[in-house]
């Protein structure tokens, strides 16, 4: 009984990783590190007060978050506060309301 246990498990971990392909996971982390260099450029920018050049980056860098890492995932929600932030910096506080309430959306 424990080694069907132990063999069930062990399948349920490794069964998903062999049906990665490794192409995929390489796309994946080449889009994270592309959203992280972004991510600096958003942090150069709004520190200089260039919010409206920082603003179409921190929105790809939210896109690309959503998809690789979804849009329940800490990181993301870290990329929308962001976003939510230039948008205020702007005083621009309508899409502010709608980015809040897809943060919402995304984690009920």
């Amino acid at each position: 009984m424990f080694f069907r246990r132990l063999l069930y498990y062990s399948l349920l971990i490794v069964l998903p990783v062999l049906y990665t392909s490794p192409g995929n996971l390489y796309s994946q982390e080449n889009e994270l590190e592309k959203a992280n260099a972004l991510n600096e450029k958003v942090e150069q920018l709004s520190k200089q007060g260039r919010y409206t050049e920082a603003l179409p980056l921190a929105q790809q860098i939210l896109e690309i978050r959503k998809k690789v890492l979804g849009p329940e995932h800490p990181d993301t929600a870290i990329s929308l506060n962001n976003l939510a932030l230039l948008y205020y910096s702007l005083g621009d506080y309508p899409p502010q309301g709608r980015l809040l309430k897809s943060l919402w959306i995304g984690f009920l």
